[in-house]
């Protein structure tokens, strides 16, 4: 299933220099600690990561040939963070068919991606009985949902175009995908340039999920 789906926040046209990413991203990482702070929310797991993305550095060298490897870096340090609860869907198991198919759960997730001037989330909610897992279809009388550029989105000089939003069902239902596909452009030097991050969760019908960077 795939969303035509599309949001973008305001373009700032600036040339940016060393110290000017390094005052920047110091003034974003304070934004973003209040992002998280305000989003905090009933989280049973909260996993945080940072590193520097090579397919953003790949991507963003011949766009920006006169910028050195430290700012590529500087623009190209992501920080992920990793949020899941697991939620009472079905406590009763009525009827025939419901007891022959067991109970149904859910689990509510959340990612979020930070960059030197953006926040990006994206959200879902998915149900899993065993044997299938399911986000944006009905099924079983429950249906789950996957946003894209969801709120708590916001970005700083730069403009976040989400280039795809799509769910996708694999090993015959057993496993959903919610994939986000985003667009960030921006202008270095005076010079405009873009990467494009790609963020997913698979998730099973035991109910695991595994955040991916594809």
């Amino acid at each position: 299933m795939k969303k035509n789906y599309k949001r973008t926040t305001a373009i700032v046209s600036i040339a940016i220099s060393s110290a000017m990413l390094l005052a920047i991203g110091q003034t974003s990482a304070s934004q973003a600690d209040s992002t998280l702070q305000a989003q905090s929310g009933n989280w049973e797991s909260i996993q945080r990561s940072t590193e520097v993305d090579q397919s953003c550095m790949n991507q963003i060298r011949p766009q920006a040939q006169n910028a050195s490897e430290a700012d590529l870096e500087i623009i190209c340090t992501v920080t992920t963070v990793l949020k899941s609860r697991v939620d009472v869907a079905n406590p009763s198991t009525t009827g025939i068919r419901a007891l022959a198919l067991g109970p149904v759960y859910s689990k509510t997730w959340e990612i979020n991606k930070i960059g030197i001037t953006y926040f990006e989330v994206a959200k879902g909610r998915f149900y899993f009985d065993g044997s299938k897992a399911w986000s944006t279809k009905l099924y079983r009388g429950y249906k789950g949902f996957f946003d894209c550029q969801a709120p708590g989105s916001w970005g700083v000089t730069v403009q976040v175009t989400v280039e795809d939003c799509s769910t996708t069902y694999i090993n015959n239902g057993g496993s959903v995908v919610d994939r986000e596909t985003y667009k960030v452009s921006a202008f270095v030097s005076g010079f405009p340039i873009y990467w494009v991050y790609a963020m997913s969760q698979l998730s099973k019908a035991d109910g695991t999920t595994t955040s991916r960077d594809f």
